[in-house]
């Protein structure tokens, strides 16, 4: 796949002039390649101010799949956008957020506030590089729906418990993720990037995994060798790692 990489160009492409007759599928799909190089390259800022300008795109699909790049992929100037572009969805929306509801055949105007709504709270919630702690919960709740301020509701009750499950996922045996607190589909990488986003003093639990309770099993020395790696990294952050067996 040939991704942009220069300015000019970059921008002829994500935000064509509407006189050529550009469609809204060919932006959303320069925005979504523009986030494969961001995630390749690592943050290109030329990539990462497209994205953040295409929030606003008139188009809803299209902002909604900025809003997804930049949450996956996005540094910390991509959280204030997602903020900035929340904030303002609130106040357009101001009085009407029971309006707001996914209904077939889900391509009208409401139902794409609606996704759009539900991306930039999972993005600012969820983001790769940033942490979205009670605090920043509890602003994203008086900012959505009723119904999005359910999930943020899920959300913040894990953390109220104070001690988060790290969940590691096996399968495939080639691909190891984790998850923790509202956090998902982490690789290794992202996982000890959360880590060190965390707050000091922070607890969390290893799940472990005796033989028969996965498939396919996963030996218990491979399983140490994960979580002692974890442990002592986290360990740098003052984050305290424990194991626990019972699933």
């Amino acid at each position: 796949m040939n991704i942009p990489t220069h300015t000019d160009n970059a921008e002829s492409g994500i935000f064509p002039d509407s006189n050529e007759g550009s469609s809204c599928l060919s932006r959303r799909n320069m925005i979504l390649r523009g986030a494969a190089a961001v995630a390749a390259i690592g943050a290109l800022p030329n990539v990462e101010l497209l994205a953040i300008s295409a929030l606003d795109d008139t188009d809803l699909e299209v902002a909604n799949d900025a809003a997804l790049a930049l949450g996956h992929w996005g540094t910390t100037s991509a959280e204030a956008a997602l903020w900035a572009r929340l904030k303002r969805f609130h106040q357009e929306w101001q009085g009407r957020g029971g309006e707001l509801r996914a209904t077939p055949p889900y391509n009208d105007p409401i139902a794409r506030a609606t996704a759009l709504e539900s991306t930039l709270v999972n993005s600012i919630a969820t983001g790769t590089n940033w942490i979205c702690g009670p605090d920043k919960l509890a602003q994203v709740s008086s900012l959505a729906s009723p119904r999005q301020q359910m999930q943020v509701a899920t959300w913040t009750k894990q953390w109220a418990q104070g001690q988060g499950l790290i969940l590691p996922n096996w399968y495939p045996e080639d691909r190891l993720s984790f998850g923790v607190l509202q956090y998902s589909n982490l690789d290794e990488q992202q996982f000890r990037a959360k880590l060190s986003q965390l707050p000091r003093g922070m607890k969390l639990y290893f799940q472990t995994w005796k033989p028969g309770q996965i498939s396919p099993p996963v030996s218990m020395e491979r399983q140490e060798a994960v979580f002692q790696g974890l442990r002592s990294y986290a360990a740098q952050f003052a984050v305290t790692i424990e194991k626990k067996s019972d699933p």
